[in-house]
């Protein structure tokens, strides 16, 4: 389970029914919970899930089949959509975000530029 950034929407994995369900939290009326969708994770088990730090990158790690699922999050409506970028991984158990430095070509390690797009991988033995 979640809470993106903004604090609007609660993303919770379901493993029986291998999908994530998307709630708005309703700030005006005492946080409670509304339905938005059931997205189904296109693997078994949702093991984990994480947004990325711009918050509209979601990778879940789908323990039975072997699989990393991309989705689109949008901000605004909560609404999953596949990338349609599904990788093979042995049975992840935990997906993490990291912002990585590219090295520059020079001597001087002091600059460059980052990107978020890496996912660390854990997977059980």
């Amino acid at each position: 389970m979640t809470v993106e950034k903004t604090g609007n929407f609660v993303l919770v994995s379901n493993r029986g029914h291998d999908s994530i369900a998307v709630y708005r939290i309703n700030l005006e009326d005492s946080g409670k919970l509304t339905l938005v969708n059931i997205f189904k994770t296109l693997g078994k088990t949702p093991r984990h899930f994480q947004l990325n730090a711009s918050g509209d990158l979601l990778c879940v790690a789908n323990q039975d089949t072997d699989t990393l699922s991309m989705f689109r999050f949008n901000k605004e409506t909560g609404e999953l959509k596949s990338t349609g970028r599904i990788h093979g991984v042995n049975s992840p158990n935990f997906v993490q975000f990291v912002t990585v430095r590219e090295r520059s070509d020079s001597a001087d390690d002091s600059g460059g530029d980052t990107k978020e797009e890496e996912v660390e991988i854990n997977s059980a033995k």
